[in-house]
């Protein structure tokens, strides 16, 4: 992970041409966990605000 870490750093700040990549980057991959955490902790606090229908 870091040696892909470090490869997509020097395409963005060298001005590299970007390797063809089969998934999510390593950039991307840790904010996508971050909004599945996000939503999650949203979609357990909506059931918790709202009462149950009997």
């Amino acid at each position: 992970m870091w040696a892909e870490l470090m490869g997509e750093l020097r395409e963005i700040h060298l001005g590299l041409k970007p390797k063809r990549r089969t998934g999510p980057s390593v950039g991307e991959r840790p904010q996508a966990a971050y909004e599945k955490v996000v939503a999650k902790s949203a979609k357990a606090d909506v059931s918790e605000a709202q009462p149950a229908i009997a």
